[in-house]
């Protein structure tokens, strides 16, 4: 492990402070920066995989329909390649282009997304057909976070997304508790530290059925997303169950 001191140069971004470099040096660009968004929207479109903040934890990124940047994300994290990849879109009217929302609300999605949620649909055919092959339906992410979703408009994909962290091991609130990862990436942005004690990741709803929904993960928000679910009388699956 080798340190950098005082500054160095990243793509013209001028990066300070003291930071434990790996053998192979990748990017760390503050999210602060006033470049820092183009900088990795120009990483993700050469293929990239990215490390960056979202509302819940550390994430990392790379171009859904760039199957090299797919596998590469996988090796990364050593992760089960039968563990499907969540995507990332800028705004609600992306969704129904990558998921097939049928009887769902805009107004319904409006009061979930933005926000600490995945929705799980029944996947569209424009999806990139080797993300997540064989795998029926697609989870959708819209983090109310002001980078990523800058970020994202300036992207003409989705972003595959998963957390910054290998498989099995505690998910990250700082750029420093995956280091071990930087010199496999192609750029790490700096948030600083996500304000998430407890570590939750967002909560996971699957909407694939008309009218019913299935709580696949508690995470971040629960009740409140629970209550936006039965505002619109969605009912959950698991509960007509326990009736019947």
């Amino acid at each position: 492990m080798r340190w950098k001191f005082n500054s160095f140069f990243t793509l013209g971004l001028l990066y300070h402070s003291a930071v434990p470099l790996p053998s192979k040096m990748c990017s760390i660009v503050k999210m602060t920066d006033s470049s820092a968004a183009l900088v990795a929207a120009q990483y993700l479109k050469k293929g990239c995989v990215v490390a960056l903040p979202t509302d819940t934890l550390y994430g990392l990124a790379c171009d859904c329909n760039n199957s090299k940047a797919i596998n590469h994300l996988y090796q990364i994290k050593n992760r089960d390649s039968n563990k499907p990849l969540a995507i990332c879109v800028s705004d609600i009217t992306d969704i129904p282009k990558w998921a097939d929302i049928h009887n769902i609300s805009f107004d319904l999605l409006a009061e979930l997304l933005p926000g600490p949620v995945t929705l799980l649909f029944n996947r569209s055919p424009h999806l990139n057909l080797e993300l997540n092959p064989n795998v029926a339906k697609v989870a959708v992410r819209i983090p109310d976070h002001a980078f990523l979703r800058q970020l994202l408009k300036l992207m003409d994909f989705p972003l595959a997304l998963t957390s910054a962290n290998p498989s099995n091991e505690p998910s990250t609130l700082c750029i420093s508790e995956f280091k071990s990862l930087w010199n496999q990436l192609g750029v790490v942005i700096d948030g600083g530290v996500i304000p998430n004690p407890d570590r939750f990741g967002s909560t996971i709803i699957d909407l694939s059925e008309t009218n019913y929904f299935s709580v696949l993960r508690q995470g971040v928000c629960f009740d409140k997303i629970l209550k936006i679910l039965n505002k619109y009388n969605i009912v959950e699956r698991k509960r007509l169950h326990s009736s019947e």
